[in-house]
């Protein structure tokens, strides 16, 4: 596909296009391109023969809301940008200059897909706005910590902190549904071992960055006991382990390290038991808010 820039007055949006996008994301949008506009070249919108938009019909709306503006008000788009804020001076001036620029005769990158079957055309529209992956939220917090997420449009991660503050435990608890305990084992593929219980992966990678560290023998030593948290254990497979390839004495040791819970019983003693304590707690809790017991706080 050839890359160009065509005048924004002679791109069309596809009125077909499926996706759809709110004034607050589109705004979002528009200040993520003021402030990173080389973003455009490197994700160029995708274009037929006729110039129809198969791919980018949202960032054209953002440029086109660009395009309706006055410099002052671009201006001052910007400069209510933490990343634009961020800053040297000689850059922003940089970036001022570009828009300036650019509105004087707003133009996009733009790719031409004029080969592609009307089959092909269909596909690439959805295929285009298809995430397949999923966000590693541990790698975000540990290698992007210092980003702001929502200023550049990637929103939704965690709860903000408006809405961690009218979330009570007790209206955690409210809202868990029980749906029994029991986990039937299933035949583990053949070779299975423990060792394929556990991913190992990101504590492999937090054991190289210590190992990398001017840290003392000790304080490596004291650290790698702290990387044991990214261990991810995989209860199922355990379980499934256990039932089926498990030796007599690695059972013992996997149900004295509570890795899984055996109810022999006829009545089921353990599920029973958690029923009655979680009714009980409950029970406690309404006492606290009824009988307002010292140390319950009704607001």
């Amino acid at each position: 596909m050839e890359l160009t820039e065509m005048p924004l007055s002679q791109l069309s949006e596809n009125v077909s296009n499926p996706r759809t996008i709110t004034d607050t994301k589109l705004e979002r949008l528009v200040e993520s391109i003021l402030v990173f506009p080389r973003m455009l070249s490197l994700r160029p919108i995708v274009v037929d023969e006729n110039n129809v938009i198969l791919g980018g019909n949202m960032r054209f709306r953002a440029l086109s809301r660009i395009s309706s503006m006055k410099f002052p008000t671009l201006q001052k788009t910007l400069s209510g940008s933490v990343t634009f804020t961020k800053k040297t001076e000689f850059e922003r001036e940089q970036l001022l200059d570009y828009w300036r620029t650019w509105l004087r005769s707003p133009i996009a990158p733009v790719s031409t897909a004029a080969s592609l079957s009307s089959e092909e055309r269909r596909e690439f529209i959805i295929k285009d706005n298809v995430g397949f992956g999923e966000w590693d939220t541990d790698a975000l917090s540990d290698e992007w910590s210092d980003i702001d997420f929502d200023e550049w449009g990637l929103d939704g991660l965690w709860p903000s902190k408006e809405e961690e503050k009218t979330i009570t435990e007790t209206e955690k608890l409210s809202d868990l549904k029980y749906t029994g305990m029991y986990y039937e084992p299933k035949s583990p593929p053949p070779n299975f071992s423990l060792f394929d219980c556990v991913d190992t992966e990101k504590y492999e990678a937090k054991l190289a960055v210590i190992e990398e560290s001017s840290l003392s023998a000790e304080q490596k030593e004291i650290m790698k006991m702290f990387a044991y948290r990214f261990l991810k254990i995989n209860f199922e497979a355990v379980a499934n382990y256990y039932a089926f390839n498990a030796t007599e004495e690695e059972q013992k040791v996997i149900e004295r390290l509570r890795m899984v819970l055996v109810d022999g019983s006829v009545d089921g003693f353990i599920e029973d038991d958690l029923l009655r304590i979680r009714e009980d707690v409950m029970n406690t809790d309404l006492d606290w808010q009824t009988q307002k017991i010292s140390g319950y706080d009704q607001t």
